[in-house]
């Protein structure tokens, strides 16, 4: 199991906050009345395998653990989309009609033309967004949805929040998602939750007592969580036997809540054509509601779901999500409808997750006017840049403050136009997920929902490398594999490598690497080993350890090759050079923290290049992370009598991108190039860079008496530049088309 360590935080997706940044394109004006729309969702696709299920311009935000990970479970429908079992049988769930999740990218998944949501990780939440609010300003509305009715554990339930999106109001606080720690409570909105024993019950958030409220009803803080009337005497099996039926994980029933300022209906069809049995159907209380528009959560929590049967944290139960009677539940959704409705704009970045000491996000289009990110983290304040690091703001908190191990929410006002943002934080455990940009005002059109391997945006370049020899080098980057999260066996690519059989583990995007990557398959090797079908070269291999506590130490041998061992830092990327001069045939990879660390972009020689011209093995890397006070120019000798970087020609830069430690680059938005000078001749092996930048920017590096390199590198991607250099020189200079956009790091000299 990865790591279990994490901070629960809020419920990212119901962040609101009248805490504006001032710019001046940030200004609301009042809203004006709308044709009324129907919006609806359908899930439609039939993938031969689950497929990890992001909706094209919803919220997706997930509490978990922080490493992306959950306890791990069977999740309903089998691996190849077979239909779940109709009603749990008890005791281990089947291979057949079941499948193994433990990746934040698999527990949302779609198949037979709808979605899944499993959970199981202490406490853990999916909160799913639609991009439309529900509009009851000239009469009642109404979501409605198809649910499967199965529940295999009272402590992984659903609810549904709804709540205004109003910037202008300044009595908001920012209403916000409920948490187990109870740190944070709407100050206006519904909140409709299915209770233990299948009903369901809604509150409303009021400033006082009022008339209406059960003696159920409470305070929380400065809020009165105001219950009111609801029949819980009869529970959906009820409802459900009424008809001939029972529970089902294979039939969905329609559910449906309609709602006006002054009145709430909840309730589902027992069968189709059936009449609607209402849970609720009561005046709110406190005069009715105080807005007319609501974003609608559809929302899937799990508290310690194995709890009721023994299960805790950290044992065997939970990790296969079981035991008894109890199960952490799978939920089955299609069909969402709202009518009548008003669209609004929501757009996903290209992280889930940015974690320290900090990164850059980029969104998948720019922001329309009166937009807003929307996020949230843990452990430290979160400070953004919107101008590439030259000025930094702090997050505005949805308050209250809570405390660091629960994390706030954030709802920042940002400029029209604004696409890329920088993100850090000061505690070495501080990170921000679930970052999207929100907006009242039209983005533009978004293509209908498609299921794609997530994230569907911007991908690590693979690591181009210089040719040796004269066939060429090849990089296996594992993306065209299809589809993700299971067991890599046999040979890919064929004829080239054999990977064995149940030792590795094919992963979709996990941590810094945003597509297909490898990892030990399960929780306890910390080693494995792939073949050559014949003998080959491999010359280095991307390694992320994922894990938020412990470095990792990577171990690589091949017999007849000097073993390889580098230390990778807890939630860093690097990529490991072999050095390696000869072929050989079976390639061991080990990790000290096992699957918690991840490999990629395996480049090996070509079948035609037997040997490569050995090299000293007094390398040296120059990774300026001794140097304090960052975001500064970078002048004279460092290391001493090793580099002398001239007079403000560089600048040191703290964490940019996807380097999360200092690097350098030009002093200034106009040069396009700048040199160094080694103090004595030395050899430049490899440098790694970084385009921060919006467009694809040309590397080159050139030194008197070597052939000049010359490396192209797109936006938002990271590479290491191999100089394939074989003697010695004294002044490099390094050119980027975009400039400053560009930084390098991880120079490595002899």
């Amino acid at each position: 199991m990865r790591a279990v360590v994490r901070y629960v935080l809020i419920a990212s997706s119901l962040v609101f906050s009248t805490v504006i940044v001032a710019y001046s394109d940030s200004t609301f004006t009042e809203r004006p009345a709308l044709a009324a729309t129907s919006f609806t969702q359908t899930f439609d696709g039939a993938p031969t395998n689950p497929l990890p299920f992001k909706p094209s311009g919803w919220d997706m935000s997930i509490i978990s653990h922080e490493d992306d990970t959950i306890d791990g479970m069977m999740a309903e429908h089998g691996p190849n989309c077979e239909p779940p079992d109709e009603l749990w049988p008890g005791g281990q769930p089947n291979s057949t009609h079941n499948h193994g999740v433990r990746l934040v990218p698999q527990i949302v998944f779609q198949c037979a033309n709808h979605i899944m949501t499993s959970m199981n990780a202490g406490y853990g939440a999916i909160y799913l967004t639609p991009p439309a609010l529900l509009d009851f300003r000239n009469g009642a509305s109404s979501v409605e949805w198809d649910m499967s009715t199965q529940r295999t554990s009272s402590r992984d339930w659903v609810d549904f929040v709804l709540l205004p999106f109003d910037p202008t109001r300044t009595d908001l606080q920012g209403p916000m998602a409920l948490n187990m720690q109870d740190f944070h409570t709407p100050q206006d909105g519904l909140h409709i939750e299915l209770q233990g024993s299948n009903v369901f019950a809604p509150h409303t958030f009021l400033g006082a007592p009022a008339s209406g409220c059960s003696p159920q009803s409470y305070w929380r803080g400065s809020i009165y969580y105001c219950r009111f009337a609801f029949d819980g005497f009869n529970t959906w099996e009820q409802v459900l036997a009424k008809y001939g039926l029972g529970v089902s994980a294979q039939r969905r029933n329609h559910f449906k809540i309609e709602v006006s300022r002054t009145h709430l209906r909840v309730g589902f069809q027992p069968k189709p054509d059936a009449p609607y049995f209402y849970w609720v159907d009561t005046d709110i209380p406190g005069g009715g509601l105080r807005f007319d528009e609501a974003v609608i959560q559809l929302n899937h929590r799990a508290y310690n779901p194995l709890k009721p049967c023994g299960g805790e944290a950290g044992t065997p139960a939970v990790d296969d999500g079981w035991e008894g009677d109890c199960r952490a539940n799978t939920w089955h959704w299609d069909n969402v409808t709202i009518n009548p409705s008003d669209p609004f704009t929501i757009i996903p970045s290209d992280k889930r997750r940015v974690s320290y000491p900090g990164g850059t996000v980029t969104f998948a289009q720019p922001a329309p006017a009166n937009s807003f990110i929307k996020a949230a983290g843990g452990w430290s304040d979160t400070q953004y840049s919107l101008d590439g690091g030259q000025t930094w703001r702090t997050m505005s908190v949805v308050g209250p403050k809570a405390p660091v191990e629960v994390g706030d929410s954030y709802w920042t006002a940002v400029p029209t136009g604004t696409q890329t943002v920088q993100f850090r934080g000061t505690d070495s455990r501080w990170s921000i997920q679930d970052i999207y940009l929100w907006s009242r005002s039209s983005g533009s059109t978004t293509s209908p929902p498609t299921a794609t391997p997530v994230p569907a945006t911007p991908t690590r370049t693979p690591t181009p490398v210089p040719t040796v020899g004269s066939g060429g080098n090849q990089t296996i980057t594992f993306d065209d594999l299809s589809p993700q999260n299971r067991t890599l066996s046999g040979q890919y690519p064929t004829g080239i490598i054999d990977w064995g059989t149940n030792a590795w583990y094919l992963s979709g995007a996990y941590g810094a690497f945003d597509t297909n990557s490898i990892g030990f398959n399960g929780a306890g090797p910390t080693s494995a080993s792939f073949t050559f079908v014949n003998p080959r070269r491999l010359i280095q291999i991307d390694a992320y350890n994922g894990s938020n506590q412990a470095a990792s130490t990577v171990t690589l041998s091949c017999a007849g090759q000097p073993t390889v061992s580098i230390n990778v830092p807890a939630l860093r990327f690097v990529t490991i050079a072999t050095g390696w001069t000869g072929t050989c045939s079976t390639v061991t990879v080990g990790s000290s923290n096992g699957w918690e660390t991840n490999f990629d972009n395996l480049v090996i020689a070509s079948a035609a290049t037997a040997t490569a011209t050995p090299t000293p093995s007094t390398s040296r890397t120059i990774d300026f992370n001794d140097l304090t006070n960052p975001n500064r120019t970078l002048s004279g000798q460092y290391p001493t009598n090793v580099i002398d970087w001239g007079t403000n020609g560089w600048y040191l830069s703290g964490p940019f991108g996807g380097f999360r430690t200092n690097s350098i680059g030009f002093n200034g938005s106009g040069p396009t190039s700048a040199s160094f000078t080694f103090v004595s001749p030395k050899l430049l092996l490899r440098v790694d860079a970084f385009n921060g930048g919006n467009s694809t920017s040309t590397i080159t590096l050139s030194c008197a008496g070597q052939p000049t390199v010359t490396r192209t590198l797109a936006a938002q991607s990271q590479l290491t530049i191999l100089t394939s250099w074989t003697q010695p020189c004294s002044n490099v200079t390094v050119g980027s088309s975009n400039g400053w956009n560009t930084n390098f790091d991880n120079l490595v000299i002899q």
